[in-house]
């Protein structure tokens, strides 16, 4: 097996053709450093270097083993890089915020990829609503937080990396009253209930003065639909059950429209798209673990993205 440090010292003395000059470079007496590069020889078998009295050249067979040698060094260094980087990710746990729409479209893909990669890095996802979620991320308790919230933001202490848009589709039960109907309006989806989780004020904009969509609470802002709930995968098994009305992107409803248990509707209206987004805090730098989760979040929405182009359908 090939000493590491005595493949270094060689390099070293390839790239300064001098023993005084290497061995300074290295930190060690010319004496030793001459010892290193002839144990190195030793073992080899060959004559890595022909010295003079004015230069060192290498031979040979020495510029083939430095050749060979700088791969393996930067392989090394590699190996002790991922390892570092391993032995980070175990040594926390990562705790994520997420609004309804980013789980269901891209956390939970990234969660389990993580998973996948670093089994025994712990993972903590909390579905909730940003103005629940901030004190806990501004505390430094939560890694980051991947919400439509966060990009509407003026918090300072953030930084806030947009993710892709992706377009809302209104969908009910396959059979509904509604079900095959072509251009329909925005008066004729609302005689039914809309079912979901609160959305931006600038959603609910979308609705107009309509009452028969929802409200507006009056501290937050948010848009209430008719059926509230918590999560989009609630709001889908209510959809099924009732008339009501869902909003979703494809990605998150194309496994129901595949089987026919949902239907879209024809029906587009402006205003109607997601624009979440990842935040985390400014003056701190992301744990081995939040990077890469973060990363993989990057992956996933890209793959989707690309994934919907295929298959003809705007994002």
């Amino acid at each position: 097996m090939i000493d590491l440090r005595l493949a270094r010292n060689a390099v070293t003395l390839d790239r300064h053709r001098n023993f005084a000059r290497a061995a300074a470079a290295v930190g060690v007496t010319q004496p030793t450093f001459s010892r290193s590069i002839a144990a190195l020889e030793r073992d080899l078998g060959v004559r890595l270097f022909d010295r003079t009295s004015r230069r060192v050249e290498p031979t040979e067979q020495g510029r083939l083993f430095l050749e060979r040698a700088v791969g393996l060094l930067a392989d090394a260094a590699r190996l002790r890089q991922d390892l570092g980087d391993l032995k980070a990710l175990l040594a926390g746990g990562l705790i994520v915020g997420a609004g309804p729409y980013a789980l269901e479209i891209s956390v939970m893909e990234a969660a389990a990829r993580l998973a996948a990669l670093y089994p025994a890095v712990q993972i903590e996802i909390i579905e909730g609503r940003w103005r629940e979620s901030l004190p806990q991320l501004l505390s430094g308790d939560m890694a980051m937080i991947i919400s439509e919230a966060a990009t509407d933001s003026n918090e300072s202490r953030l930084i806030v990396e947009p993710l892709p848009s992706r377009r809302g589709h209104f969908f009910c039960r396959t059979g509904h009253p509604l079900d095959g109907l072509r251009k329909l309006t925005l008066e004729q989806i609302l005689v039914y209930p809309l079912v979901g989780p609160r959305f931006p004020s600038r959603v609910g904009a979308a609705f107009g003065a309509s009452q028969a969509a929802g409200t507006i609470d009056p501290s937050t802002g948010d848009f209430i639909p008719r059926i509230a709930t918590t999560s989009n995968a609630t709001a889908r098994a209510l959809v099924k059950r009732t008339n009501g009305i869902g909003i979703a992107t494809r990605a998150q409803i194309d496994e129901d429209i595949q089987s026919g248990a949902l239907a879209l509707l024809d029906i587009q209206i402006p205003g109607l798209e997601t624009r979440y987004g990842i935040a985390h805090l400014k003056d701190r730098t992301p744990s081995a673990a939040a990077t890469a989760f973060m990363r993989l979040l990057h992956q996933v929405e890209e793959q989707q993205v690309a994934a919907t182009a295929d298959r003809g359908h705007s994002p």
